[in-house]
């Protein structure tokens, strides 16, 4: 089997890449092709289940019934205002087409709406 076709890069004057390139090329797409969960809720899940309050750090020592609540607040705060910043992206995207270029573009790649909580290797 021949994998030099199928490398994602190659030396200057080379018609293909190596073998190892494809390789490295392939298990880097594997490493990071996982799926994570996103960034905020979606329309087909809940804000229980983007409760990332337990991530949080808390102060040293056992964490009390309030602290817990606290950071559940804090979380919730925190996707409401990623939802509302959704919303104002979501808004702008819709009325780029009628703007003049380079306006015209919208802003959808910082969407926490199709944003992932990781960052893949």
């Amino acid at each position: 089997q021949d994998a030099s076709f199928a490398s994602f890069s190659w030396k200057k004057g080379d018609l293909c890449g190596t073998k190892e390139a494809a390789m490295q090329g392939a298990t880097l797409m594997c490493l990071t092709s996982s799926i994570t969960p996103t960034l905020m809720p979606g329309d087909d899940s809940t804000f229980e289940q983007h409760d990332w309050s337990f991530l949080y750090p808390h102060p040293p020592g056992q964490q009390s019934a309030a602290d817990a609540a606290d950071l559940k607040a804090l979380n919730r705060t925190f996707q409401e205002e990623l939802a509302a910043m959704a919303r104002d992206l979501d808004a702008e995207m819709a009325a780029a087409p009628a703007k003049a270029f380079p306006d015209n573009m919208g802003s959808c790649t910082v969407n926490p709406r199709y944003m992932e909580c990781a960052v893949s290797i």
